[in-house]
């Protein structure tokens, strides 16, 4: 008989262990198995009791506790945009248009431009800014390497000619000021990840 309850039990505490990713039921693997590695106790069945208990160390090992949603602090300062775009533009400059899309209001200087100029990327597609850009964005049919390459400031009329889309956003928000966070790409993805990122931001477009 013992060998058969030592039998038994080792069966769950393995079915338990080849479970450990289910997070779900791992509270309740716990309580049960602490429960019978009591009962073993009383009994004085303690090989069995050992087994059990073992089990119920590994799941606690490998619970961790879900560490709470940042919330954005929407107070004055440098603005973290996130934003999503039709295609990939990560490595063509950027430029802000007029709101009717007719003329270019701001371009940086080809000084100005370095790889540090391209957007982080996060999860799911998503953009985090690292230029200044806004919802009338553009982008150009030129890399950071090309524009940087540029021995003179390129005119507008240059400029306009060779823009590649003057609609280039799916999505864009505002995350509150960057220096609230503490690890800002890894605090924006637990916001993508848990889809709160639109709820948590303030949608721009």
């Amino acid at each position: 008989m013992r060998a058969a309850s030592l039998f038994l039990l080792t069966a769950v505490c393995f079915g338990c262990a080849s479970k450990r990713n289910e997070p779900a039921k791992k509270s309740n693997d716990t309580a049960q198995l602490q429960v019978q590695a009591d009962t073993l106790q009383t009994k004085n069945d303690s090989a069995s009791a050992m087994v059990v208990d073992s089990a119920v160390k590994e799941i606690k090992t490998n619970q961790s506790p879900t560490k709470p949603l940042f919330k954005p602090q929407f107070s004055p300062g440098p603005a973290a945009l996130v934003y999503k775009t039709k295609r990939s533009y990560n490595n063509l400059v950027p430029v802000m248009l007029s709101d009717d899309k007719k003329t270019i209001v701001s371009y940086p200087h080809p000084k100005d431009v370095t790889a540090q100029s391209a957007p982080t990327e996060l999860h799911s597609g998503y953009l985090l800014d690292n230029r200044g850009i806004g919802p009338n964005v553009a982008f150009l049919n030129m890399t950071y390497v090309q524009y940087a390459g540029l021995k003179n400031t390129p005119s507008t009329e240059y400029l306009f000619e060779n823009i590649l889309d003057n609609d280039p956003l799916v999505e864009m928000c505002n995350c509150g000021n960057k220096k609230a966070f503490d690890n800002t790409v890894e605090q924006l993805n637990q916001l993508i990840d848990n889809n709160a990122l639109l709820t948590s931001c303030k949608p721009i477009k």
